[in-house]
């Protein structure tokens, strides 16, 4: 028997800057820095003992007195360990404009310029985090979708429901055990994108789970020769800024698309995420 779950879902996601957000960056010294690693500043190359390679971003002439003199506190810190929490670079602009957002230990954040820093040796050593992969999903976890990869926003919606399956599923009384973690399905994210390639128009009232020839979720898997026991849909519309960790906590907070991510019968889950039909699309099944 075949069970059939129709979740429609109107939630929402992000946009494009001129800043591309990424994981890691291979310098000009051989060295590729990720999120989470630590830099062991050198000496500032200014007379003063500032750091040309380092600055911060976001001054207001209201603020640019008090904040120039917390620059030049800040900037005096030979030896200082700083954690690169974000790495960018301006799209369209030369390597030498490669970012990191660096955090002090005092817990302010400033901007190195790697590349010049790299040229002027002001950032003198490099230490490598074990945990690197944990810090890169914290980070993709709360960026904007638009503003990472695919496969960024795949691995990282794809963690962050297996958590839910793991640990956190106790939000809901029915489901106190531990499930067996999803795993990604390309059939079924190609069902997803056959949603897309099959409906005109996503946007407000018209987003629903039936396509423009009336098929739903599980016409198009058949469609497609997907042979399931089990089959769900979620589908979540975006708007600018939103990350994984928003869209989420939305379906946390809907018990019906909550039951679609932690409902034990479900073993596998595909994604499609369309930026020209403003959705995301979750397809979930168990396989015959």
């Amino acid at each position: 028997m075949k069970k059939h779950i129709l979740l429609p879902i109107f939630l929402l996601l992000s946009t494009l800057t001129n800043a591309q957000f990424i994981a890691e960056y291979k310098a000009s010294n051989g060295i590729t820095y990720h999120l989470g690693d630590t830099i062991v500043l050198g000496k500032g190359s200014n007379p003063a003992g500032d750091f040309k390679s380092i600055y911060k971003l976001w001054i207001s002439k209201r603020d640019a007195k008090s904040d120039s003199i917390a620059i030049e506190k800040e900037r005096k810190c030979t030896g200082q360990k700083v954690m690169i929490d974000r790495i960018e670079y301006l799209i369209g602009a030369e390597p030498e404009n490669m970012i990191f957002n660096i955090a002090f230990q005092s817990g302010a954040n400033y901007t190195l310029k790697i590349e010049e820093g790299i040229r002027l040796n002001e950032a003198e050593a490099y230490l490598s985090n074990p945990n690197y992969q944990d810090v890169l999903y914290e980070a993709l976890l709360h960026r904007g979708i638009n503003k990472i990869t695919y496969p960024q926003f795949v691995s990282t919606l794809l963690r962050r429901l297996n958590d839910f399956r793991e640990g956190e599923n106790t939000l809901h009384s029915e489901w106190k055990v531990k499930l067996q973690p999803l795993q990604y399905s390309m059939e079924l994210e190609k069902a997803c994108f056959y949603f897309f390639d099959s409906k005109k128009n996503m946007i407000d009232r018209k987003m629903d789970h039936y396509d423009d020839k009336g098929r739903s979720p599980f016409d198009r898997m058949t469609k497609l020769k997907i042979k399931y026991l089990y089959a769900g849909e979620n589908i979540v519309s975006f708007r600018n800024g939103d990350s994984v960790y928003e869209i989420c906590e939305r379906w946390k907070a809907s018990p019906g698309h909550w039951q679609n991510i932690i409902y034990k019968n479900f073993t596998n889950v595909g994604f499609g995420f369309r930026e020209d039909k403003d959705a995301i699309v979750n397809d979930f099944a168990r396989f015959k």
